[in-house]
């Protein structure tokens, strides 16, 4: 009989990771899932469902769900935007039932299980990290050892494969007229907001980076075209920018400008697609850079730290050292 593995996921980063997981390993074990947030949305896209059972549940206690289906393992993600994970973990632990927790990205790793409080007595038997990066920093922040898992990151796995097939079916170049930029959204004012009370608690918000974009790109500075491709987070609204960008200001770049649905283009594509991949703190930052993309963490500010430890990743927070970033790429 194969061991059945409870899959509990809220945040895009965590979900990425583990969608592609359960895809990979889909014969090996009973998958079932438990999903909640944009994980709901990321599992959907990938068709998950065809060979793991998704469990429909509302107003349903963590620990009646556990006695219910007694799983071998409970593998979660970790994130700010919900504490399902944790109240898994913690459930699943009093009934003697193994957990794991995959962690994504490479900041507030000990944040996601409840520091500066006890934040060890919430953590799991395993902690399974993807790469040595993670893994040193899991160490320095005081992650147990003996429970660290290095294992390859089934995401950038799937995302390299991808990368592969898109760039065999783009022979065609495009003709260098203009400059491709990708700029990776995120949802830093709802979560300061939902967090924090204070949609300014981290010195900036996604909008301003669009207008600074906006402002390089309407200055033609460069001599050169500059088309913007707005790439959504899966928990954003396909409307987001609709009203900034209908502003009469933007309305001689409007037609430089376009939206990328994440329900309907992959995450390579839109890479593969751009010159220069610009973001702020998002994993979809560092897919580009295995991918082979000049990629630029921007965060107009000097209060955020900034979350990439690869060093190829240009690290810039202010709108005249990004257009000089963006113009020695011509």
């Amino acid at each position: 009989m194969k061991k059945k593995i409870l899959v509990v996921s809220h945040d895009a980063g965590g979900a990425n990771i583990l969608a592609s997981l359960v895809k990979k390993n889909k014969g090996d074990f009973k998958w079932l899932l438990y999903l909640a947030g944009p994980a709901k949305k990321i599992f959907l896209e990938k068709k998950i469902s065809i060979y793991a059972e998704a469990l429909h549940l509302k107003n349903h206690r963590i620990e009646k769900i556990l006695k219910l289906f007694q799983p071998d393992l409970v593998l979660t993600g970790s994130g700010g935007g919900s504490s399902l994970e944790i109240d898994f973990i913690k459930s699943a632990k009093k009934n003697n039932i193994k957990t794991a927790c995959f962690l994504d990205h490479w900041i507030n790793y000990r944040e996601r299980f409840g520091y500066p409080g006890d934040w060890k007595m919430n953590l799991p038997d395993y902690i399974f990290v993807g790469d040595r990066w993670a893994y040193r920093i899991a160490l320095k922040n005081g992650f147990p050892k003996k429970i660290i898992l290095q294992i390859k990151n089934p995401y950038f796995e799937e995302s390299l494969e991808q990368a592969k097939k898109v760039e065999q079916n783009n022979k065609k170049q495009h003709q260098n007229k203009k400059m491709r930029i990708l700029y990776i959204s995120e949802p830093i004012f709802q979560s300061a907001l939902k967090k924090y009370r204070n949609s300014h608690y981290f010195g900036y918000t996604e909008y301003e980076v669009i207008k600074d974009l906006l402002k390089i790109i309407k200055s033609r500075s460069m001599g050169i075209l500059l088309e913007l491709k707005i790439r959504l987070h899966p928990a954003e609204k396909i409307n987001k920018y609709s009203e900034m960008l209908k502003s009469e200001r933007y309305k001689r770049i409007r037609k430089l400008v376009s939206i990328s649905n994440p329900a309907r283009n992959l995450l390579v594509q839109d890479c593969i697609w751009a010159d220069i991949v610009i973001g702020s703190s998002s994993m979809a930052l560092f897919i580009a850079f295995i991918v082979g993309k000049k990629v630029i963490s921007y965060i107009p500010t000097n209060k955020q730290v900034f979350s990439f430890p690869q060093k190829e990743i240009k690290r810039i927070n202010s709108r005249k050292e990004l257009l000089k970033e963006i113009n020695g790429d011509k």
